[in-house]
């Protein structure tokens, strides 16, 4: 079987968890025995020859630039989020004021261009400039054949927004790319493992443990366009906080087996990939409210409320006391080698419907 793997062009170049769910999940399909080509949006790709087009990323529609013959199935793996919370709230005078003026799929159209115009990204495609943001979500739907989400919220939340989802199936993501936690270390202070924007509200992380006498340690680049949002984090922060940029992989586990907690507080998550690294490795969790993170992570972390300091300050309070272990029940619930079996299982019920 010849699959065909389609994500965004800056998904090496500024990468997140959309990096690590295609890497690995394309890695694991072939240990099974399944072939599969990863592509980016904008590289000459024929979608002739393969048996299945499994496209990354629902909310950037624009990626998806191809006239996919009617026989190949498509696979959306949905990644959907939601960022109205952040962009009404949040977002600079200018930006907010384009928000309330367009809403959020109008918002979304416009970074869309923009981010064609600065040069940081692809021409979106010319049918995708003339129908919009919101019609190109749902044309992209109404010709798959089959979504994968990571959760049933995020499976209603289409739903609500767009009026429409396929058949769909939740699966997992994976953890087996990170190290269970080794023996017993001493472990000490606060890690968030993310990028820097405020989309991921590192600022309210800074000012929650300010005074605390906890430590926190900022691993991760910063987003593009987000500059000004790293200066003020820089600002406000004190002795107490380090700021590390993007590490490599193998400091990145050492990070997760050293510190007590990780945070991740961001306004919406669908996943929250660092947060099931972090638990994989032994540390404590401190988790948004927002988004699926209940439905993923109920009894296994701490929530708190992105938008207020006093909530994320309690919720670091109660994983500072914490010493439960929940790795095992990350690795016995999220398995990349599961994922692609239920996922070429999919592919299979797609070629062969009589079958299924």
């Amino acid at each position: 079987m010849n699959v065909l793997f389609i994500s965004r062009s800056t998904l090496f170049s500024q990468p997140g968890g959309d990096t690590l769910q295609v890497k690995h999940t394309a890695k694991s399909l072939s240990e099974i025995g399944v072939n599969v080509d990863i592509k980016l949006s904008g590289e000459p790709i024929n979608p002739r020859g393969y048996d299945i087009i499994h496209f990354f990323n629902l909310i950037r529609p624009a990626d998806l630039q191809l006239n996919i013959p009617a026989y190949i199935p498509l696979v959306v793996s949905t990644i959907y989020h939601d960022y109205s919370e952040y962009d009404s709230r949040y977002r600079s005078k200018f930006s907010g004021l384009l928000f309330r003026l367009t809403g959020k799929n109008g918002l979304e159209y416009l970074k869309v261009i923009l981010r064609w115009l600065n040069g940081s990204d692809k021409f979106p495609g010319l049918k995708y400039l003339l129908i919009g943001h919101k019609r190109s979500m749902r044309y992209l739907l109404k010709r798959a054949n089959f979504a994968l989400t990571t959760s049933h919220q995020e499976a209603d939340l289409i739903r609500k927004d767009l009026g429409y989802l396929p058949e769909y199936k939740k699966i997992n993501l994976g953890s087996e790319h990170i190290k269970h936690k080794d023996g017993e270390l001493h472990r000490e202070g606060v890690l968030c493992a993310a990028r820097i924007e405020g989309f991921k509200n590192q600022l309210n992380l800074i000012r929650a443990v300010k005074g605390t006498g906890q430590k926190l340690t900022l691993t991760g680049n910063i987003a593009t366009n987000q500059q000004a949002y790293y200066n003020q984090c820089r600002a406000e922060a004190d002795g107490s906080v380090t700021f590390l940029g993007r590490v490599s992989n193998e400091k990145l586990e050492s990070q997760f087996r050293q510190a007590h907690t990780h945070a991740l507080i961001s306004y919406y998550e669908t996943t929250g990939l660092s947060t099931l690294e972090a638990l994989k490795a032994g540390c404590q969790a401190v988790i948004t409210d927002r988004g699926a993170q209940r439905e993923i992570f109920e009894g296994h972390g701490f929530f708190c409320q992105p938008d207020d300091v006093d909530s994320i300050k309690e919720a670091l309070q109660q994983a500072e006391v914490s010493t439960e272990d929940h790795s095992a029940w990350v690795t016995e619930n999220f398995s990349w080698k599961k994922a692609a079996h239920e996922i070429s299982d999919i592919y299979q019920k797609l070629l062969h419907p009589q079958h299924s």
